[in-house]
């Protein structure tokens, strides 16, 4: 678990931003280190797999490994080329699976561009301007003030455009010794640019809202095939219930200080200490959970939210959403 901790109070309650690192959603592929990445198929198929492949690469694990070995680009060209078949025929099953064993793979990715376009949309929007005006006086300190008012708006129209780039990719991964699927998905998305000529600024071009797309794809294939990081916010407790002891509440309240001014570390180290005398607080307690949340030890920071929880009297949302995330944080690192 990779953190990066953002803390702000000044409007509203204290919060902490916590990036942790989640297991992909198909952990399953990940037994299968050596990997060999094939052309897609389609238009543009053979760039998106270079994408796909650099994506592989340059994500690493803690310790600056990669999580697969990739097959070199240049001896998936050299096989594909000897036996000659066009990237159409890469995407069946039979046909990967023998390759994947040329290559010496445990495992194969095919897939799929299965369209890729940009179309403008040319439409008008109505606007209005003053067709008449009429004069209006009031009086000043020199003399009367003459002040246009407009009597009668004229509608009039402008050319705009609408630009919508779309891209669907199908993409697999075939066990080469058993030939079965081990992961398949099929990705869609589209992103708009408009404008008009009185906009003051242009349609975003093609290339643009082609790389918006793809970007997107690239991410949800990432998180289906590699660990990835989600950014979460966590509310900070800021009442003193139940702390009877006065240093315990003074720690407290330091430990507070020290997380707004981003020094959680030292924030933990006070309510720790506060927390050996007034273990009845839910603050102290849920705060606590935070800490080990925060520095990577889930299942402890669930043992304290559940302590949290069990000290209140009525439901409380903070500890309700900190249980359903904990819990599904626990299921995902440790699921196999």
């Amino acid at each position: 678990m990779l953190i990066f901790i953002i803390l702000y109070g000044c409007a509203g309650p204290t919060k902490i931003n916590v990036a942790v690192n989640l297991n992909p959603r198909n952990p399953e592929v990940m037994s299968y280190k050596r990997l060999a990445v094939l052309p897609y198929s389609g238009r543009f198929g053979r760039e998106f797999a270079s994408k796909v492949e650099a994506m592989i690469i340059a994500h690493k694990d803690s310790s600056g490994n990669p999580y697969y070995s990739l097959v070199e680009r240049v001896e998936v060209a050299r096989i594909v080329d000897e036996m000659k078949f066009s990237t159409s025929y890469l995407v069946d099953q039979n046909t990967a699976v023998e390759i994947g064993k040329l290559l010496g793979a445990k495992a194969i990715m095919v897939g799929s561009i299965n369209s890729f376009s940009v179309q403008d949309n040319p439409y008008q929007e109505k606007r209005v301007r003053c067709g008449q005006y009429q004069n209006n006086y009031i009086k000043g300190p020199y003399g009367p003030i003459t002040i246009p008012i407009c009597i009668r708006w004229d509608p009039y129209y402008v050319n705009c455009v609408e630009r919508t780039a779309n891209m669907s990719v199908s993409s697999k991964i075939i066990n080469v010794e058993t030939g079965s699927i081990i992961y398949s998905s099929d990705y869609s998305d589209s992103e708009k640019s408009a404008a008009c000529s009185d906009s003051g600024h242009a349609v975003k071009s093609s290339s643009e809202l082609e790389y918006v797309v793809q970007n997107r794809i690239l991410n949800n294939i990432k998180m289906d095939i590699l660990p990835y990081r989600v950014l979460l916010s966590i509310v900070l407790k800021e009442d003193d219930d139940n702390i009877k002891n006065s240093k315990s509440r003074e720690k407290f309240f330091s430990g507070l200080e020290f997380a707004k001014s981003n020094r959680l570390d030292r924030a933990c180290e006070l309510w720790k200490e506060a927390y050996e005398t007034d273990k009845e607080s839910v603050s102290l307690t849920y705060n606590l959970g935070v800490c080990s949340e925060a520095f990577g030890d889930p299942l402890l920071a669930q043992e304290y939210y559940k302590k949290a929880d069990k000290l209140l009297t009525k439901p409380d949302k903070i500890i309700n959403d900190a249980l359903f995330r904990i819990s599904n944080i626990i299921k995902n690192k440790y699921k196999n």
